[in-house]
């Protein structure tokens, strides 16, 4: 028994001593951290992607408007518009639902009364959905426009795809909101 001690003893002591393999336990120690930085700074970058051509969609689309093209959208003609001018979102059409307010800006808090603070999303659980507030563009007034969009994280359970605020299932949201006038005919 005690030759099996000793013997153990010194395989430890050897061991321990012996430096080939200390690379391997380096990697296996920075591998992972280094990894969770690669991966969430390129789901970063795709979220940045994607929230800058959302917001170059709705302002395209709301400069043609703006600028009084003759042509009356109704919800899917401007949702339509904002995802040919978006270019690169993947499923436009069936991942983003807008909001138009009209509003008075001379009534005190208007905004704060008519605009909800929570978007209105596309709700995944329940394809069937009314429109919470949509109004027609009218010329020479004040109109409130919010474009919400939901995407999958490209990596869902790992690093930045993990802590995203989720809204529908696995997916977030991108919002894009801006205020204008239509020019009067």
């Amino acid at each position: 028994m005690m030759q099996f001690a000793r013997n153990t003893r010194a395989a430890l002591s050897r061991f321990r001593r012996r430096e080939t393999g200390n690379g391997t336990i380096e990697f296996v120690i920075l591998f992972p951290p280094i990894l969770m930085i690669f991966i969430s700074s390129f789901e970063l970058g795709l979220l940045a992607t994607r929230h800058a051509m959302l917001e170059l969609g709705v302002d395209v689309t709301v400069r043609e408007l703006r600028l009084g093209s003759n042509v009356p959208y109704d919800y899917n003609e401007l949702k339509n518009q904002i995802c040919v001018n978006s270019k690169i979102l993947p499923q436009c059409q069936d991942n983003i639902r807008l909001e138009m307010i009209r509003i008075d800006p001379f009534i005190p808090g208007e905004v704060e009364r008519r605009v909800d603070l929570a978007p209105d999303c596309v709700d995944v659980a329940n394809p069937v959905q009314p429109l919470r507030n949509f109004e027609d563009d009218v010329r020479n007034h004040m109109m409130y426009l919010r474009v919400c969009a939901l995407f999958e994280p490209l990596f869902p359970a790992a690093a930045l795809g993990a802590r995203l605020p989720h809204h529908s299932g696995e997916k977030y949201a991108l919002i894009a909101s801006t205020a204008y006038v239509s020019e009067p005919d």
